[in-house]
C-alpha cells in the first residue's frame, strides 16, 4: 500500500521525510519496462498558522505513461501547545539587608524563580507580573510572582512562587556610650 500521511501534528521541524523512491518504485510493476520514481515537495504556512507538507510522486514507466492522479503523501499541523514546565518556580526567602535586598530579588526574577521550561517546536521566552513588594513591617515584605513561559505562537504556561524578605535578626547594641555622665565629673 502506498504511505500515507497524517494530520494534526504539530510541528513543522518534525515532519517525517519523504518516502524513498526506491521504496515507492518497490510497489509499481510495469508489463513492458522498468518503472521510474521522483518526487516534489510543497510547504506551506507555519506552526502559528497552520502548515503543510505535500510529497508528490510522479510513476511513469519508459514510454512515459504516467501514474494520475499523481500520488501524493500530506502532513499538516499546527503549533497550539503551551510550553512544559518541567521545574517549577521556587519561593525565596532572604533575610532583611536594609536595602530592599534588590540583588537578591532581581537575580530571583531573572532566573524566572528557578523555574525551567520547554517547547516542543522551538524557543521560549520568560516574563512575569512582579510590580512592587507589600509592605510590612520595617524593610520586611512579599511578593506572589507568576512567571510565563511563552512559545513563539504565543502558547503560554504559568508557574507561580514568592518572595519573601523576612526580619529574624534581632537589634545589636551598636555603642556602649548611653550618654550618662562619667562618674568622676
Amino acid at each position: 500500500t502506498f504511505p500515507s500521511g497524517m494530520s494534526n501534528l504539530q510541528c513543522l521541524a518534525n515532519v517525517p521525510e519523504a518516502a524513498l523512491d526506491d521504496d515507492i518504485k518497490a510497489l509499481y510493476t510495469d508489463n513492458c519496462g522498468a518503472v521510474s520514481v521522483s518526487h516534489t515537495t510543497a510547504t506551506t504556512g507555519d506552526n502559528c498558522s497552520g502548515w503543510t507538507v505535500t510529497y508528490e510522486y510522479t510513476i511513469k514507466d519508459a514510454c512515459d505513461n504516467t501514474v494520475m492522479p499523481k500520488p501524493t503523501i500530506v502532513y499538516s499541523g499546527l503549533d497550539n501547545t503551551a510550553p512544559v514546565i518541567g521545574a517549577p518556580a521556587s519561593n525565596s526567602i532572604v533575610e532583611c539587608d536594609g536595602s530592599g535586598n534588590t540583588i537578591s530579588l532581581n537575580a530571583w526574577l531573572n532566573s524566572n524563580g528557578g523555574a525551567m521550561a520547554m517547547d516542543a517546536c522551538g524557543s521560549l521566552t520568560w516574563g512575569n507580573n512582579f510590580t512592587t513588594l507589600s509592605d510590612l513591617c520595617g524593610a520586611k515584605g512579599s511578593a506572589t510572582v507568576t512567571f510565563t513561559a511563552t512559545d513563539a505562537c504565543g502558547n503560554a504556561s504559568n508557574t507561580i512562587a514568592v518572595f519573601t524578605i523576612s526580619d529574624t535578626t534581632p537589634p545589636n547594641l551598636s555603642s556602649t556610650n548611653m550618654g550618662n555622665p562619667d562618674p568622676g565629673d
